[in-house]
């Protein structure tokens, strides 16, 4: 690199070096919710299944059950497969009810919590989420460690998100929520913080790459 973009990359080092501040308590509290909330998911999962299927992550089974129990053959266990069929009228309801808990229990977007406690240093804060020109076709930052640039936006409209946050801080996530997944996936934005006496100030540029096209 050379010029300017010497200079980006110097900018960038200081950047990831800095790092930034994680709300540690709020995703130890979402993977205690979640961890929770799969024992639930698995013993629902039994008792739709009567024992035939221990926990919904068990895709062979959930397959097997499925085409024994209702005749329906799925082809693969993605979840836009499972969300189609549950619009499907031909698909009886207990099935709808066994899909709507393996799609609970398959969300993926809460394993990024493991990764915020895994990664975040001793002084709260987290540190080399992105790589400068970590695409190699067109130079853009890639994320990295729990992949910032690749977070769910959530099914919480954002006046309910500060509610999620505190109910999952309590402990109660489960006891107010149908769907504690949902509001563990929803909130994981909230992780990244102001460290005390500053403002997180966000700022995105509208349609860059059609502008410049």
């Amino acid at each position: 690199y050379r010029g300017d973009e010497l200079a980006l990359w110097h900018l960038d080092q200081t950047i990831n070096d800095r790092g930034v501040a994680i709300d540690i308590e709020l995703a130890n509290a979402a993977l205690a919710a979640v961890d929770a909330e799969q024992v639930v998911l698995a013993a629902r999962t039994a008792e739709m299944t009567n024992g035939e299927v221990q926990t919904a992550t068990q895709r062979d089974a959930m397959l097997q059950h499925m085409l024994a129990e209702y005749g329906v053959q799925l082809p693969d266990m993605q979840s836009a497969t499972l969300e189609r069929r549950l619009d499907d009228p031909d698909i009886p309801e207990a099935m709808k009810d066994l899909l709507r808990v393996r799609l609970q229990a398959s969300t993926t977007s809460t394993s990024k919590y493991k990764s915020l406690v895994r990664a975040t240093n001793l002084d709260g804060r987290i540190r080399g989420l992105l790589q400068f020109a970590g695409a190699s076709r067109t130079a853009r930052w890639s994320g990295r460690t729990f992949q910032p640039q690749n977070l769910a936006r959530g099914t919480l409209k954002a006046a309910e998100v500060e509610a999620g946050i505190a109910a999952l801080k309590a402990g109660a996530a489960g006891l107010i929520y149908d769907n504690v997944m949902a509001v563990a996936s929803s909130v994981v934005r909230g992780c990244l913080i102001a460290q005390p006496g500053s403002k997180l100030v966000i700022a995105d540029l509208s349609n860059i790459e059609g502008r410049m096209l």
